[in-house]
């Protein structure tokens, strides 16, 4: 059976994420994606956990589950993102970690122990004052079924290797690094990177798409693609652990450069304080690594410094050339959500106004899911549904021919296709955005 599963997503429970986060829309709108396994997300927050326990029934004998009002092939695995807070070496770190439970006794079981580190109810993604280490600890004592992912791994901000975490996983998980089930590479990076890191090759490597809207657009665009001989929590988990290739089929990746954290550099709505006043970047500073080294990561705006991209942070802890390669990798593919495509090439604002929904709605009513559009329908049959235009944009996004303005400070990358008025176009910002030169404002 072939699995596409997306493990990490959020509830409405959560900061920042829509109220449109209901199960309803996530059986919905993951089954048009062509998800047959998603995470629950946020189990530890009470409302939502009443709610999983009301709308989800169990498959006999899998630990995992289905939604109770919708006849859709979705199942569902009890999951939710955890942040530990604490102190080393004087400076406070905040780890986000994702956990899979079996079923909702061992969920029980786990919220008893939790609760002792933090107030699970203000927040989906609850805050701990735990260390990593001691929290995949406690949860694989509570149950050795549990397992533990480290989230987005090299995102700035909260995250074990990112700007903000340390220099290696064994660092900050110390005796429990044996413990961790994998590493989830984030927006912002794919497993072409994480190779470069000699010390990552003990782990498999996961995508999910850390979703906070239930838009097919957010919604799997990162997952993972599995063939087990039967959907079990067990043989889902056997499949990422072994990583064999007949099992564990490849990671469905957007393009690191559409990451929100992929280059260095503020956003332009940043805001610094200067002789005691608050003012705001007017500019965009989006840097390669090698231009924000050179300016020793200190923004020319306000003189701060910068937001460390994943690109930069792997520069700086690789010990192996760019584009090495192991021996028993995981294949991956870089895809772009089908509606942002279509929002592209239809030169609309949004990816879910009515014009774009319509021809979104009409390409997954003749191939099935969204999943199929992009990976297997050839261009004959896309432009019969939807026009020579978007056959021809999915195509170049399925072969890797389009290009991307990278994504930095918590702004999303851009997609360029390639035409001809863009191919005399520097499309990299080596610079700043907007600006002619980088020494307008040394």
């Amino acid at each position: 059976m072939m699995v596409y599963a997306d493990l990490h997503i959020h509830s409405l429970y959560s900061t920042g994420t829509s109220s449109k986060m209901t199960l309803e829309n996530i059986d919905r709108y993951g089954e048009m994606k062509g998800l047959n396994l998603i995470g629950t997300g946020d189990f530890t927050h009470p409302k939502w956990l009443r709610e999983l326990k009301e709308k989800l029934v169990e498959v006999e004998g899998t630990n995992l589950y289905r939604f109770k009002k919708r006849k859709s092939n979705v199942h569902y695995m009890i999951t939710g993102e955890i942040s530990t807070n604490f102190e080393y070496e004087n400076v406070i770190k905040r780890i986000h970690n994702l956990l899979l439970v079996p079923n909702f006794e061992v969920v029980d079981q786990l919220l008893d122990v939790l609760r002792e580190y933090g107030d699970l109810s203000l927040n989906g993604r609850p805050e701990l004052e735990i260390t990593a280490s001691e929290f995949v600890e406690i949860a694989k004592s509570t149950d050795q079924r549990v397992e533990i992912i480290p989230c987005h791994i090299w995102t700035s901000h909260f995250s074990v290797l990112g700007q903000k975490g340390f220099n290696s996983v064994r660092e900050c998980y110390e005796d429990q690094t044996k413990n961790l089930l994998a590493l989830e590479t984030g927006l912002s990076a794919d497993p072409k990177m994480c190779w470069r890191v000699k010390e990552l090759d003990q782990f498999p490597l996961v995508s999910n798409s850390d979703s906070h809207s239930p838009y097919p657009h957010r919604l799997g665009r990162e997952a993972n693609v599995l063939e087990v001989k039967e959907l079990t929590f067990g043989s889902v988990i056997e499949a990422i652990r072994k990583r064999r290739r007949e099992e564990f089929k490849m990671t469905i990746e957007v393009p690191p450069e559409y990451g929100k954290y992929h280059y260095t550099g503020h956003r332009k709505d940043r805001r610094y304080l200067i002789g005691g006043i608050w003012r705001t970047h007017e500019v965009d500073v989006c840097l390669h690594p090698k231009e924000a080294i050179k300016l020793n990561n200190i923004c020319p705006i306000c003189r701060k410094t910068m937001t460390i991209g994943v690109l930069q942070r792997v520069e700086e802890l690789a010990n192996r050339p760019e584009g090495y390669t192991p021996p028993n990798y995981i294949s991956f593919v870089h895809l772009i959500p089908l509606s942002e495509i279509l929002m592209y090439v239809e030169n609309t604002s949004s990816p879910v106004v009515k014009k774009i929904w319509e021809k979104y709605v009409s390409l997954i009513h003749s191939f099935g899911n969204e999943y199929n559009v992009m990976l297997n329908v050839p261009r004959e049959e896309l432009a019969k549904i939807a026009g020579p235009k978007v056959a021809e944009a999915i195509i170049k996004v399925r072969f890797g021919q389009v290009r991307y303005e990278p994504g930095f400070d918590g702004v999303y990358g851009k997609i360029i296709f390639k035409t001809e008025k863009d191919k005399q176009k520097d499309l990299h910002f080596k610079g700043l955005k907007g600006q002619t030169k980088l020494t307008d404002f040394s």
